[in-house]
């Protein structure tokens, strides 16, 4: 199809082609068979959400903006705690925890 449109360019990536070498061919069709297929290429991993993020999300969708203190109790709660990071002496109400916890489930925090 190309070679009809543009048939100079169509010899000189054809040309191209025949001057690289085996391992640059095999690399090159393997990834004009990605694209094609359209394969899902990695995802960059998003950074971890801020105590802030949390904090609005939580005020918009809850009502209440809870305490940096009370993020870190649920997610140590639910994931495995930051080093250095003891029990907090300002736990979270247990009123306030599934609203947190939907927070961090919204921000990829929690494991699937």
């Amino acid at each position: 199809m190309c070679g009809s449109f543009f048939p100079s360019l169509y010899l000189h990536v054809k040309a191209l082609i025949r001057l690289l070498p085996p391992v640059a061919l095999s690399l090159l069709s393997q990834e004009i068979m990605r694209d094609r297929y359209h394969e899902p290429r990695e995802q960059p991993r998003r950074p971890r959400a801020t105590n802030l993020e949390i904090q609005k999300w939580v005020a918009r969708q809850h009502g209440f903006v809870p305490e940096t203190a009370w993020i870190e109790h649920c997610r140590g709660l639910c994931i495995t705690p930051a080093e250095g990071a003891g029990m907090a002496s300002n736990p979270c109400p247990p009123e306030y925890q599934t609203a947190i916890r939907q927070a961090l489930a919204h921000f990829g925090v929690l494991p699937t």
